[in-house]
């Protein structure tokens, strides 16, 4: 499954949601195991498997985030767009936004005790933001309604409006600021994303990853097979007296 072409066409009898890009799949190094009932895909590189794929899915992204190590990965984005991505998985500003689904029982909501809400989704994604767990199981238990529901917003709107400067954090502050600075690191990582996929695949075909530099000029932007077509650079339309093999990531060069 090195070939790009044999990766897509494992996709043939794709079981997944169609809603998912497959070629970005494919672009990440993934290639479909077949499974019927789910799917499950496998990197050629180095067999990692991801599944549950959603629409909103980055499949690089996806693919640094469970396996780092991987060459392939390391190969197509570099070593800081893997960093990145590991420094917003440790972030995880999802846990901000956690509701309390119904309970049948209400057990979380109940009097028995407050210590029943310190486990609470609702009551953890408030504490994930700074305050104080002892503070906001207290809330979540005087809030209590017949409905048995509560959600981390109506913690935190309470807490908001009860604030002092050593009960809790400055919830404005904190919650716009973290949310602002990780949605705009996602929006970085993915264009850098894209322009590394603009910068590595080879402008004449649009498909194959660029792999030859013209000589005397120097410009690395076709595939070895598109390579043979030409006469003159496609940039400078300069005459083609040479070529060389080129690495985008190592900027190894071997005379072909």
């Amino acid at each position: 499954m090195v070939s790009k072409k044999a990766r897509l066409q494992s996709f043939q009898k794709w079981s997944g949601k169609q809603e998912v890009k497959i070629e970005d799949l494919v672009s990440a190094g993934f290639y479909f195991t077949g499974h019927e009932d789910d799917d499950s895909t496998r990197c050629f590189a180095c067999g990692g498997i991801v599944k549950d794929w959603e629409a909103t899915d980055d499949a690089m992204v996806e693919h640094a985030r469970h396996f780092p190590s991987c060459f392939f990965v390391r190969q197509a984005v570099g070593q800081d767009f893997i960093d990145t991505v590991k420094a917003l998985s440790e972030t995880d500003i999802s846990n901000s936004r956690v509701k309390l689904t119904k309970q049948s029982d209400c057990g979380l909501l109940t009097n028995d005790s407050q210590t029943k809400h310190q486990s609470d989704p609702a009551v953890q994604a408030v504490v994930d933001l700074g305050f104080d767990l002892d503070t906001v199981a207290k809330l979540a238990l005087s809030l209590k309604t017949d409905s048995c529901t509560l959600t981390s917003d109506q913690l935190i709107d309470q807490l908001y409006d009860k604030s002092t400067p050593s009960s809790s954090p400055d919830i404005k502050s904190l919650t716009s600021n973290s949310i602002t600075h990780c949605t705009d690191s996602l929006e970085i990582l993915q264009s850098q994303n894209m322009e590394l996929r603009q910068i590595s695949t080879c402008k004449i075909c649009l498909d194959q990853p660029v792999a030859i530099v013209f000589l005397p000029c120097g410009h690395f932007v076709t595939c070895l097979e598109c390579s043979y077509e030409l006469r003159k650079c496609p940039v400078c339309r300069g005459i083609i007296q040479g070529t060389v093999r080129g690495y985008l990531q190592s900027r190894i060069t071997e005379r072909l």
